[in-house]
């Protein structure tokens, strides 16, 4: 898959979603484009080109981490640093903001935990799949 959204008047980002083992694709823009060119929107190819062609692209792993670790003894941990999900599933924001209310209602990092816990599977395993079915 491959997201585009705009940044500004005159920006935006695409984001490809690599294979690991297509990884060296990153380092080729020749193969990169080549290999993505029927995704992406014909008004974006060229300056997609333009971009890859000015230097190497920014590169994050994107891999799915289980949301355990609410936090222990007084550090509560919430958005990203529990856990997270493919950027493409778009449930990021979403499950942090849920776990700062969480966290605001609760008396302590255990209550907090508790009632993630029980809250928190449902956007795991629906962003699971839909990253499925995107790939």
């Amino acid at each position: 898959p491959v997201l585009a959204f705009r940044v500004d008047d005159r920006r935006a980002r695409v984001c490809f979603d690599v294979p690991a083992d297509r990884v060296a694709w990153v380092r080729n823009p020749v193969e990169l484009l080549a290999a993505y060119q029927g995704m992406i929107p014909g008004g974006l190819r060229a300056a997609c080109a333009t971009a890859i062609g000015a230097g190497p692209p920014a590169v994050a792993a994107n891999q799915w981490m289980r949301r355990r670790r609410y936090g222990a003894k007084g550090i509560a941990l919430v958005g990203d640093a529990v856990g997270h999900c493919h950027p493409l599933c778009a449930v990021g924001m979403s499950v942090g903001f849920l776990d700062a209310v969480a966290l605001a209602g609760s008396k302590s990092v255990e209550e907090y935990a508790s009632a993630r816990r029980a809250g928190g599977r449902v956007p795991e395993l629906l962003s699971m799949g839909l990253y499925d079915l995107f790939v």
